[in-house]
Parts: C-alpha cells; sequence; structure tokens
C-alpha cells in the first residue's frame, strides 16, 4: 500500500511542477530536489484532489520527504477509513 502511494506522490509531484525528468524516491527531500515554496504549495492542493483528504495548512511544514507526505496521507486516509 505505502509503496503505491509513494508512486501516486511521485507522478503529482512531477505533473505539478512539469519536470518529468526530476528524479525522486522516498527519502527524496522536496526543497533540496528544487521545489520551492509556491511548488509545495500547489502539490499539496494536487495531493489533496488525487488522495481525495484534505490536508490542514500546517501540513506543509510536517512534510520534508515524499516518505514523510506518505505517512501524512496514510494517517488522513485511515482517519476517514
Amino acid at each position: 500500500m505505502k509503496q503505491e502511494i509513494i508512486n501516486r506522490i511521485i507522478s503529482v509531484i512531477k505533473d505539478t511542477i512539469e519536470k518529468s525528468d526530476i528524479v525522486l524516491d522516498k527519502d527524496s527531500d522536496l526543497t533540496a530536489s528544487g521545489i520551492d515554496s509556491l511548488q509545495v504549495v500547489r502539490i499539496m492542493i494536487a495531493i489533496e484532489q488525487e488522495f481525495n483528504l484534505e490536508l490542514d495548512e500546517s501540513a506543509l511544514f510536517e512534510v520534508s520527504t515524499v516518505n514523510d507526505l506518505a505517512k501524512l496521507i496514510e494517517k488522513k486516509s485511515s482517519t476517514f477509513a
């Protein structure tokens, strides 16, 4: 399940920032990958749409890696399960 979430997150990130050549994995640091704060906001909105959930604004500051984002999505998804 988690790997599926990570793959979907990576796909959303690449689509959102329109950089298909960016190399991301579960340990990729979003800001170190050249993703700026405006792109992070756009990514979070796209993640909400992709996973049909609502993230708190504080979530922007809680995640730094793809894996952190996957954990947050799993946590939010289990809340609604």
